[in-house]
């Protein structure tokens, strides 16, 4: 949102012969040709940059605040100076809302973080607010929601203590729509509901339309289709009366949604349509993203499986130009460069400081002591420095290894030649005219493509997810196997899957082993069986199988998993970090005979759940 938050004094001060009334755009605009002095110039156009909509407007006059806001942070006078650092960081803000329209977000981070650091420098609580708002938005779009949490409901804070009864409702809002992304629905509607309430105080009649239809999209989550409707029709309503074409797209892909789960289908594919064809119209890439999925699911349900592979071909390149690890990496930089330079920047002050106290002691004791004193001072701190300086560099290495060995982890799993037999597999059902099994068999696929797409943005997944992907990806090795493949899964009762956390994909390359050397090794029939326990700060997963078993080492060095060698590393980088051992062990199971029955892999995690 294009928002500039400045000190009410500043416009009072320049403009105190203009009413409140007498501020709309027209009267603004007319006194911009005569008004020249940089102090009133820069405010006048930074209050018509939040009334004009129109971007060939207000983009050029948000270049000149910046030029303006420059010149006057070079003055030596403290006042003229604040006001240039303020506007200067709202010159960013704007920046930074157009590249992430644009879906360019590694700008849209790098101009929000610059805008940060102006704002926290003239301690703009109202700028530092919106700008970590806008910088939660980012991470969101990007799947990083937890990161996103925190920023936003460190805004929220803020918003709250300064009483601004709209910024806390668009934070609530966001804060409700991550959760509900995220399946918890119930923390989702309590505070979309206060967004809401909060709106209706301040009449804001948009954002309540916007408001109403997350609303509804938390009902539909929950299968209340008559609630759903319920919210969704208002919010329609509402957007339609103030011509937001942006909000009915959203609109009609919910109703699309409604009405395929009611199998209308012909209903459903209209809106998903306009949907799509209003969203490349307008540039409106969640739209796009948004209709192609639900296209492509409406054909596999309608047996259009052509049409579907089409769409879901058109969802994923969508998907690859905002989530690629290009932009990931980007992300991460500008965050760290942020980081650092405010270390910097307080580094700096400190040391200005010291060093005036240093002086000043100087000029009146002109003692070796003081000298001897402060020399020890300084020699300490900047070893303190070094220190930590040190840690933290080694910390964000392994970060970066660790992430590394994610994406690799998660690029091994979708080889071409897995792809390759799986849309074999969906080809033979469909020559066979098994076409229920082949549209099983292709949302299936698509799920699991989706999923890894996902994964690849996150540090960690629930074991929920972890276990549902690992699921849909022995299903797909089943189809294609011509033996019985029995696979199990259990969990003990203390362990809540949806608030334990692992990384990504981390248990995929060993049921690939144990199906490509144990089980096809005997015509494709046998099982495999996982059981997860908890033993005090770990979590212990045994994986067996009753194929061949390990036989000699020669014969391991010989079909060694590339996928078992990143698990290793990624189980070694774990335990780099979080100083807390994690182990991999691979045994045979021999019966009362001695004869080899199996394989036994066992693994060994440091605990993680949600609130950690």
């Amino acid at each position: 949102m294009k928002n500039k938050y400045l000190l009410c004094f500043l416009i009072l001060f320049f403009f105190s012969s203009i009413s409140f009334s007498q501020t709309n755009k027209d009267s603004l605009l007319a006194l911009l040709p005569s008004t020249n002095i940089d102090s009133q110039r820069v405010v006048l156009i930074n209050t018509l940059i939040d009334l004009i909509e129109e971007d060939t407007i207000w983009q050029p006059l948000n270049d000149e605040m910046g030029m303006i806001a420059q010149r006057m942070m070079k003055q030596n006078n403290g006042a003229i100076n604040r006001i240039g650092t303020i506007h200067y960081a709202a010159y960013c803000n704007n920046i930074g809302f157009v590249h992430q329209q644009n879906g360019d977000m590694p700008q849209a981070l790098n101009f929000y973080l610059e805008g940060l650091k102006y704002y926290e420098a003239s301690n703009d609580k109202y700028g530092i607010a919106n700008t970590l708002g806008n910088i939660g938005t980012v991470y969101d779009e990007q799947g990083d929601w937890q990161q996103a949490l925190v920023n936003i409901k460190q805004c929220l804070s803020i918003m709250t203590e300064l009483k601004d009864k709209t910024g806390m409702a668009v934070a609530l809002n966001n804060l409700g729509t991550i959760y509900n992304n995220h399946g918890l629905h119930n923390e989702a509607l309590n505070y979309l509901e206060q967004s809401l309430a909060l709106h209706k105080q301040t009449e804001d009649i948009e954002n309540q339309g916007l408001v109403l239809s997350n609303i509804g999209g938390v009902y539909d989550k929950l299968n209340d289709n008559e609630k759903a409707i319920e919210y969704y029709k208002a919010s329609y309503d509402i957007q339609k009366s103030i011509g937001d074409d942006i909000g009915l797209c959203l609109s009609k892909i919910n109703f699309g949604n409604i009405q395929m789960k009611q199998k209308k289908w012909s209903e459903a594919e209209k809106n998903f349509t306009d949907a799509w064809q209003q969203s490349v119209a307008l540039k409106y890439t969640s739209g796009m993203l948004g209709a192609t999925d639900w296209l492509s699911r409406l054909y596999s349900a309608t047996g259009r499986f052509e049409k579907a592979f089409h769409m879901q071909v058109l969802f994923k390149n969508l998907t690859d130009s905002i989530r690629n690890d290009d932009t990931r990496k980007q992300l991460m930089k500008k965050q760290l460069q942020y980081d650092f330079e405010k270390r910097e920047a307080i580094l700096k002050l400190q040391q200005q400081q010291k060093n005036e106290l240093a002086n000043k002691e100087v000029q009146k004791q002109k003692t070796l002591r003081n000298t001897i004193i402060y020399s020890a001072i300084l020699i300490f701190s900047f070893a303190v420095f070094a220190f930590i300086f040190y840690r933290r560099k080694r910390e964000a290495q392994m970060k970066h290894q660790l992430a590394d060995l994610n994406m690799r982890a998660i690029n091994a799993q979708m080889n071409p030649h897995f792809i390759f037999n799986c849309m074999q597999s969906i080809q033979t059902l469909i020559a066979k005219k098994d076409l229920q099994n082949a549209s099983v068999t292709l949302l299936r696929f698509a799920k699991l493509i989706r999923k890894v797409l996902d994964h690849s943005m996150s540090k960690q997944v629930t074991l929920e997810d972890e276990l549902e992907t690992l699921n849909d990806y022995v299903a797909l090795e089943k189809n294609r196997l011509q033996g019985t493949l029995i696979f199990n899964v259990t969990v003990d009762h203390e362990i809540d899957t949806t608030e334990t956390f692992l990384p990504p994909l981390l248990l995929q390359p060993i049921v690939e082993n144990a199906i490509v050397h144990g089980i096809k090794s005997q015509g494709g029939s046998g099982t495999i069986a996982i059981h997860i326990s908890r033993m005090l700060n770990k979590i212990r997963i045994e994986i067996t199988d009753d194929g061949g078993g390990r036989k000699t080492q020669e014969n391991i060095s010989a079909r060694k998993s590339y996928g078992i060698a990143l698990t290793k590393e990624r189980l070694d980088c774990m335990q780099a970090l979080s100083n807390s051992k994690s182990d991999y062990t691979a045994e045979n199971i021999v019966d009362v005979n001695g004869n080899v029955t199996g394989t036994k892999v066992t693994l060994l995690l440091p605990f993680t759940n949600l609130a950690a």
